[in-house]
């Protein structure tokens, strides 16, 4: 695997910026859901099979991210909360990219690099998943 700067190409549409955006109306949906005090959302698998699913703890989460306790909302649920940072960070990374027009990286994938990262992130899953079925 190989990281290597790429001109900015203004033809490709700017992901993280779009996923940024995704983000940023997901949490204003939210906080409206919340301030309107409807109903929390329940989790089907848990209610179906009695066991969480990998993102269980994602309402709290929110909740938690929403009144500023980034320590909470790290405790809801790990995973989701660093995708959710990751996320954030792109996309702000993209859109400076975009705006400012500098070169933006690429990552050159070589050999077997794929399969690792791929079964990398099947472990951070797992793992995650782990963490919120042990967890009180």
């Amino acid at each position: 695997m190989r990281l290597s700067w790429r001109p900015l190409d203004r033809r490709k549409a700017p992901l993280g910026t779009i996923y940024g955006a995704v983000l940023g109306g997901c949490a204003a949906l939210a906080s409206m859901w919340i301030w309107m005090d409807l109903p929390r959302l329940a989790c089907p698998l848990r209610r179906m099979v009695g066991v969480p699913c990998p993102t269980c703890g994602s309402t709290r989460l929110v909740e938690a991210l929403l009144r500023g306790d980034l320590r909470a909302a790290l405790a809801s649920n790990p995973l989701v909360f660093t995708v959710l940072v990751g996320v954030g960070v792109w996309a702000l990374g993209s859109t400076l990219t975009r705006v400012l027009g500098l070169p933006s990286p690429h990552i050159d994938w070589q050999g077997r690099d794929r399969l690792w990262v791929r079964a990398a992130m099947i472990l951070v899953v797992l793992s995650g998943w782990a963490y919120v079925v042990v967890k009180p």
